[in-house]
C-alpha cells in the first residue's frame, strides 16, 4: 500500500483522490467500477484526465492571450507597462 493510501483519514478528506480511494475501499459489489484491479485503473484514469484537462485548458488560454496581444500591440504595451510597474522591471 502506498504512503498516500495509508495517510487517508476518512474524517478529513483532503481531495478528490481521497474520495476515490475511500470509494474503492467500500464493498460495492463485483459490477462496481471501483472493484479490485478495475478500481485502481479507474482512479489512475481519473487522475490522468484531471491533469491533462487542466494542462489543455491552461495552454489554450495562454495561446489565445498571446495571439490577442500579437494582434493588439496597444494592449500588449499596456500589459508590459503594468508588469514592469508591479515587478519593478526596467527601472
Amino acid at each position: 500500500m502506498l504512503y498516500y493510501q495509508r495517510s487517508i483519514d476518512p474524517d478529513n478528506i483532503r481531495d478528490f483522490l481521497d474520495l476515490m480511494i475511500l470509494e474503492q475501499r467500500k464493498d460495492n459489489g463485483p459490477d462496481s467500477c471501483f472493484n479490485s484491479e478495475l478500481g485502481k485503473a479507474t482512479i489512475i484514469n481519473a487522475m490522468i484526465e484531471l491533469f491533462i484537462a487542466g494542462m489543455e485548458t491552461t495552454s489554450t488560454s495562454l495561446m489565445i492571450a498571446i495571439l490577442h496581444l500579437l494582434h493588439h500591440p496597444d494592449v500588449m504595451e499596456k500589459v508590459q507597462n503594468e508588469i514592469d510597474q508591479v515587478c519593478k522591471f526596467g527601472n
